[in-house]
């Protein structure tokens, strides 16, 4: 004689109160390993600056280690796929900026779907693009630039973290509010491409007060900012706005994601861990060094910023028709 078995309803509100005991049992251990956050940058750039000043005050404000990996390569599309297809259990983050998110080819060409496979968890920092050029070429203003390149039509290189990429924008934004000529030369990397300006291989490179060392050694020079206002890192160097364009502003945010799917209350508890850490004078003060500014926005507020940075983006891109794919 067999048993009677349970009604399919009641077994399957018994397996979802099983997963959802499972689930709110780990959240609250969370986080009980260490925790990996990726880049896509490569390491040197401000990206990775970023990320490691990020990995190092969060993982003392959770009592965990949190490991930074760096997968550059393939326009940022190789390190952003890695955090996509991880598993949304809080212990894969991505930390980023526009790069990989919101500047590249449509979701169809891609192996994931920027709009679709990644919850917000907050944005960090903000860092203004800046323009530095190559002392070879005997210059120091914007203007003396612009008369050069039209003088030299497609001659000139800048140099950036290819054309999926804020740099690649911000430098594409530049020609094309300036009116002029110049090649795109990408990089893996901003550390990369900025060795190559101070070397004199590249004419002018897309970078962020990062750069700031060089152009103190002189190694670079700092023609113009494309922020809101100066930096206090570099104060003799003018922003677009001063010198006369006001619509070239360009740089971007940092911010961290996990995968779709990740628990609310991990994504909350991540929030909250890092509000905390952008009220650490530390981190500003560590933030300030780089160039940036700290910004805090929590996982609503940074996925409308996202959205309206993709808004922005695509206007701009079918403006100067600049090919992302």
């Amino acid at each position: 004689m067999t048993s009677p078995s349970l009604p399919i309803n009641l077994l399957a509100g018994a397996l979802a109160s099983l997963v959802a005991t499972t689930e709110l049992a780990a959240q609250q251990t969370y986080p009980n390993r260490p925790i990996r956050l990726i880049t896509a940058q490569a390491a040197g750039g401000s990206g990775d600056s970023v990320t490691r000043l990020t990995a190092n005050f969060l993982g003392e404000r959770l009592g965990s280690p949190i490991v930074v990996e760096n997968k550059p390569g393939g326009a940022f599309i190789i390190g952003v796929d890695a955090v996509a297809k991880a598993a949304p259990d809080g212990y894969t983050l991505l930390s980023t900026n526009v790069n990989g998110i919101d500047i590249l080819p449509s979701p169809e060409k891609l192996p994931y779907n920027p709009e679709k496979d990644f919850a917000t968890v907050a944005m960090v920092a903000m860092a203004d693009a800046m323009i530095v050029i190559s002392p070879k070429l005997g210059i120091k203003t914007l203007k003396e630039l612009i008369a050069l390149a039209k003088a030299n039509p497609g001659k000139l290189t800048f140099g950036s973290s290819g054309p999926a990429s804020v740099t690649g924008f911000d430098g594409e934004l530049f020609k094309l509010r300036t009116g002029m000529d110049i090649l795109h030369v990408p990089f893996k990397g901003g550390a990369t491409y900025l060795t190559e300006t101070t070397a004199g291989r590249i004419d002018i490179a897309i970078s962020g007060a990062v750069a700031a060392p060089h152009v103190k050694s002189g190694n670079v020079v700092a023609i113009m900012l494309m922020g809101p206002k100066r930096v206090s890192i570099l104060p003799d160097v003018p922003t677009g706005i001063e010198l006369g364009y006001p619509d070239l502003v360009g740089g971007s945010w940092y911010g961290v994601l996990a995968p779709t799917g990740t628990p609310q209350a991990i994504i909350q508890r991540l929030a909250k861990e890092l509000e905390e850490v952008s009220k650490n004078p530390k981190f500003a003060e560590a933030h300030t060094r780089l160039g940036n500014y700290v910004r805090y926005e929590g996982p609503e507020q940074f996925a409308r910023t996202i959205a309206a940075e993709r808004k922005f983006k695509k206007a701009v891109a079918k403006e100067a028709n600049i090919k992302f794919d």
